[in-house]
């Protein structure tokens, strides 16, 4: 059995030799109900319960193309860079903003600081001081105020790039060009990183890893046990979808799985953008947390320290 990659046309291609047993693995890792893979020609599908293998024909190559970003996101996503066992004694929360906006700083930094909290900043400094999605994104002196105030400045790409498409030049590149952009700004070294979009492969998940300590996605849930540090789950804090008491059920099971929650969100506002959230929102999910209980609040830098 063997599953390589290819440089043909793209380092997201992939050349696939079948087998059950590394399908059934990666299926039950994945969804435990299905996987695809991509063969050149068509799409194999392994359906786990009936345990029988399809091949299903490619419409177009526009359809192709989707599917190979697809999968790769879900082999990235299935299968750890490294896996580390989690050593906290007890569960743990991170606040993260990405982008950020200048609200973010005004607003989510505030209420974190009032409850005594730390927070993530994601920043990309190509788009310091820009308008950004609708929303202002933050200067100079944003940055330096929060890394005055304990906070972390983590990177979000100099550019907001789409790290699964870029290549590996390019990537390399815009992830030194940021980190030493911000480390310079915030006087801090910059060890933590959100892929953009959330959109991420195996190979440009390598690539990070080689520049940061920890990769934050978007992708939802909660880390425990055996976590990849480098395909962080997270849950998102957008105010169209706001549920207190879905919250309330994400803090209690990190709690009872002795687990580390992420959040992440953009702007903190009066008026939110559609990734962000208002103020009376945030500072509710700050409040949920400290009701719950959970002492432990921590910056990604500080909570990787933590679980190992």
């Amino acid at each position: 059995m063997s599953i390589y990659k290819t440089n043909l046309a793209s380092d997201s291609l992939f050349c696939v030799t079948i087998e059950a047993r590394l399908l059934n693995y990666l299926v039950f890792r994945e969804s435990r109900e299905q996987w695809y893979v991509e063969g050149f020609d068509s799409i194999f599908y392994y359906e786990v319960g009936r345990h029988k293998l399809y091949m299903l024909p490619i419409p177009n190559i526009l359809t192709k193309k989707m599917l190979i970003e697809k999968i790769s996101r879900k082999l990235a996503r299935a299968v750890p860079l490294k896996s580390l066992k989690m050593s906290n004694d007890q569960p743990l929360v991170s606040f993260t903003f990405d982008d950020f906006p200048k609200t973010a700083r005004t607003n989510g930094s505030a209420i974190l600081q009032d409850q005594g909290y730390v927070g993530t900043f994601y920043g990309c400094a190509g788009l310091l001081g820009k308008i950004h999605d609708g929303t202002r994104i933050a200067e100079t002196k944003d940055i330096k105020i929060l890394s005055e105030n304990g906070h972390e400045i983590g990177c979000h790409s100099y550019a907001h790039l789409n790290c699964q498409k870029a290549s590996k030049e390019h990537l390399q590149q815009d992830l030194s060009r940021n980190a030493s952009t911000l480390s310079n700004i915030a006087e801090q070294s910059i060890t933590s990183f959100a892929y953009p979009f959330g959109k991420m492969s195996i190979r440009t998940r390598r690539i990070v890893a080689g520049h940061y300590t920890s990769a934050r996605t978007t992708v939802p849930g909660i880390n425990h046990d055996r976590v990849c540090l480098h395909s962080l789950k997270s849950h998102q804090v957008y105010g169209s979808m706001f549920n207190s008491v879905f919250f309330e059920k994400v803090i209690a099971q990190a709690i009872s799985t002795n687990g580390w929650l992420i959040f992440h969100t953009h702007d903190v506002s009066t008026s939110p953008s559609a990734f962000g959230c208002t103020i009376d929102q945030f500072t509710q999910l700050v409040q949920l947390v400290r009701n719950a209980g959970i002492n432990e609040v921590h910056t990604m830098k500080s909570a990787v320290e933590f679980i190992t």
